[in-house]
């Protein structure tokens, strides 16, 4: 269950050309896929998530922010939501919505 104050995540988006919001963008879905899966396997290989997310994400804010989220006491939004069952430090299979494929790692 997650804390009355919310949880703290690392997230990498790998967005691909046609996703929601991808800009400058030129990989395919499933050049996309093979990244995210790669780069999940970077980080359970304990390559700092934070440092994956500061070289890869598509996601603007997660770029300048090393991934770094600090997400609500319940988040809706699908790729987030599965964070809030996993224990600090575990991963989350990755999760592909109209914005590309989610990486999630939880902190705290």
């Amino acid at each position: 269950m997650a804390p009355a104050e919310g949880i703290d995540i690392v997230h990498v988006l790998i967005a691909y050309r046609g996703a929601r919001r991808a800009m400058d963008v030129d990989r395919t879905p499933e050049q996309a896929r093979l990244l995210a899966m790669h780069l999940l396997e970077r980080a359970r290989a304990e390559e700092p998530m934070t440092e994956l997310a500061a070289a890869w994400s598509d996601e603007p804010y997660g770029r300048r922010h090393a991934g770094r989220v600090r997400l609500p006491k319940r988040c809706l939004f699908p790729p987030f939501a599965s964070a809030y069952e996993l224990a600090p430090g575990a991963f989350a299979e990755i999760v592909e919505s109209d914005y590309g494929f989610h990486l999630l790692q939880r902190i705290r």
